[in-house]
């Protein structure tokens, strides 16, 4: 439920919030640290309010990390905007998307604008969780919704930027309103003006995944989720065309992990998940190679 983002600027990967599973109500977290490939630093505990499900991507035009929505059990769900310049979380907005948790958003360094999509309305019971497909663009100063077609309603799903193609990729997730383990297969992408369906069906459907751009070998990297089965420990690579199934070992499976990809040194960065119980563990997938088999 915590969310990551990795601030170039800086050379650092930033974490906020998220829930442990474990503690009830005390378990929401309202702290800020970062990651330098060494150790993990706490660097605030003010602002925002304590939350989990919301999401975070960071604008290298401007150089802050952008924050928006997430809730709690016992406080509701939030529909604020917040940056983090590397020293101070300022209130940005309360305006444009409506409170929602388990969206997406990333950003989209050609266009210089934060794209968010989807994102539902219950953090308790997720079967009774109001599900939407909009799709909404921020500037850092204004919220624009810019379409509510393309992808279906739904939320837990997954989004990268690619770089060398110019586009936002969107995999998965819980669809809706009311189904809970409605899990999709499909992957779109959004090129800044529509969505397009890319592919459908492989990897096989799950919410709660991961996903990241790996610039170096320009492919998108998927891992683990769950599915209607049960937890995964998968890994993938998407190149614009095709997924490939990525062999080798990591971490063992989980869903509600986080990925950033740190450019200086050309590896993505994973951090914590959910499955017998909260996992506190950082992984780094640094092997450079493509699977084109």
């Amino acid at each position: 439920g915590h969310a990551i983002a990795y601030d170039s600027a800086r050379g650092v990967t930033v974490l906020f919030g998220g829930y442990d599973h474990i503690s009830g109500s005390s378990g929401f977290r309202s702290d800020t640290w970062e990651w330098d490939g060494v150790d993990w630093t706490m660097r605030s505990t003010a602002s925002p309010s304590a939350r989990a499900w919301h999401v975070m991507a960071y604008d290298d035009a401007r150089g802050v990390v952008v924050l928006f929505g997430g809730g709690t059990y016992y406080a509701g769900i939030y529909g604020d905007t917040w940056e983090w310049d590397g020293t101070t979380w300022t209130l940005r907005s309360t305006t444009g998307p409506s409170p929602r948790v388990s969206h997406a958003m990333v950003y989209d360094s050609i266009r210089r604008v934060s794209v968010l999509f989807g994102g539902g309305t219950d953090t308790d019971n997720p079967a009774q969780s109001i599900r939407n497909s909009e799709t909404w663009e921020w500037d850092g100063l204004t919220w624009t919704l810019r379409s509510v077609d393309g992808p279906s309603s739904r939320e837990g799903h997954a989004m990268a930027f690619d770089t060398a193609r110019g586009v936002t990729v969107l995999f998965g997730g819980r669809g809706g309103p009311v189904a809970q383990f409605d899990v999709k297969s499909d992957t779109w992408e959004w090129n800044g003006t529509s969505w397009a369906l890319r592919s459908d069906g492989i990897p096989c459907a799950r919410g709660g995944h991961s996903m990241a751009y790996h610039g170096a070998i320009q492919r998108t990297i998927l891992f683990s989720g769950y599915s209607n089965y049960g937890y995964l420990v998968d890994t993938w690579q998407w190149d614009g065309n095709i997924w490939r199934l990525r062999s080798g070992t990591g971490p063992s499976q989980r869903s509600g992990s986080s990925m950033a990809y740190d450019v200086a040194r050309d590896t993505t960065v994973l951090f914590g998940g959910f499955a017998n119980g909260p996992d506190g563990e950082t992984w780094e997938l640094s092997e450079l190679a493509v699977c084109d088999t």
